[in-house]
């Protein structure tokens, strides 16, 4: 499976293509989507298979979202309306 199967932020997206990763190996194939479901996840496998990375990139993915959120919150609510 590729990573842009999976349904990361495009930024993760983008920085993974940046650093040339594409396939996904077994382990984050199994847990991204269901860290991305906000299911918990414990998955086992031998050093060097990407489980770090496996946790991570679903996390990055939506603390992005939230912070795109909470940023386009702050600009709405920081621009007063003005009554001409």
């Amino acid at each position: 499976m590729y990573f842009e199967d999976l349904d990361l932020n495009d930024n993760v997206l983008d920085a993974l293509y940046d650093m040339r990763f594409d396939e996904c190996t077994p382990v984050q194939e199994k847990c991204i989507p269901e860290i991305l479901k906000g299911h918990d996840v414990l998955g086992v496998a031998q050093t060097g298979t990407g489980k770090t990375a496996a946790y991570l990139l679903p996390v990055l993915s939506l603390n992005w979202l939230m912070v795109a959120t909470l940023s386009q919150q702050l600009i709405v609510s920081s621009c007063p309306l003005h009554a001409s």
